[in-house]
């Protein structure tokens, strides 16, 4: 079975085109090595060099450049394609993506969703119970609340409640041997949240609710990475520099990668405009 084609294990991440650099740089970048304004398709190269002030708007309007593309896939002179700039909002990845991501290392730019800062949920769903005796009815409250929160780059149930199984085992472990939980609550929970054996789901729900109305402390550390894993779902913005993009596509959409980012390679490719798929792609 075909994990990419038959996409049923995990979700297709939504990818957007948040800022393209335009060519007309690496145009100019091309020419300026070759002192070659005067062969440029572009008249505001051109005009550049016949001495006149660079319009350096129209330049960054410049969608198409013959000579970068010969470089880059005849001369394989790619160094120009650096000068060209895209980022891209992916939402709905695994952190195991984000993993393949940093092995690329050099001008590939991250900026990721903290799992320290933005789970309060979570934290909030399990410190719910942790003076409570009614555990069963606990752990129920504390899977429907993770299944509600959409947290993993997963399609199949029954491979999400596994996963929800061990954050519970995991959390357990670690406020078994962490008893000081208040210091992963901020004041305002500790100060005023009523501790009772709820023997329902709404007295829950309703406790739950009340906690999330209140201040939320944003670092609540520890306890996340001690249960994160290669499923959850993660948010990032990526910027590339052209060749960068396109190394990463070489590699990456490609069948021995790994399905996941071979899924991620194939939605940038989607949304990224001819122009600068002309540049990232191989050519045939």
């Amino acid at each position: 079975m075909s994990l990419i084609k038959d996409n049923i294990y995990y979700k297709t991440p939504t990818v957007t085109l948040l800022n393209a650099s335009g060519i007309g740089v690496a145009e100019l970048a091309s020419r300026t090595a070759y002192q070659s304004y005067d062969k440029s398709e572009h008249d505001v190269v051109k005009d550049f060099g016949n001495g006149n002030l660079l319009d350096v708007d129209k330049l960054k309007s410049i969608e198409n450049s013959r000579l970068v593309v010969d470089l880059v896939h005849v001369f394989h002179h790619n160094s120009i394609s650096e000068h060209i700039v895209l980022s891209y909002l992916i939402q709905g990845t695994s952190r195991g993506v984000l993993q393949e991501t940093s092995r690329h290392r050099i001008n590939v730019s991250p900026t990721v969703q903290s799992t320290r800062y933005t789970m309060s949920n979570v934290i909030n769903a399990y410190i719910l119970g942790l003076e409570i005796h009614n555990r069963n009815m606990h752990k129920s409250f504390f899977t429907k609340t993770i299944q509600s929160l959409d947290m993993f780059a997963l399609e199949d149930r029954s491979l999400i409640d596994l996963e929800i199984d061990a954050m519970w085992a995991k959390l357990t472990m670690f406020f078994l041997r962490n008893p000081n939980y208040k210091d992963y609550i901020s004041k305002d929970i500790e100060e005023s949240i009523e501790f009772k054996d709820f023997q329902s789901q709404v007295e829950f729900t309703k406790e739950y609710q009340h906690m999330m109305s209140l201040k939320q402390k944003r670092n609540i550390g520890d306890p996340f990475k001690f249960i994160v894993t290669d499923n959850w779902s993660v948010d990032l913005v990526l910027t590339f520099n052209a060749r960068s993009l396109k190394h990463f596509i070489d590699l990456r959409d490609s069948g021995a990668a790994y399905f996941m980012i071979r899924e991620l390679a194939q939605q940038i490719i989607k949304v990224t405009p001819d122009n600068y798929r002309t540049l990232i792609t191989k050519r045939s």
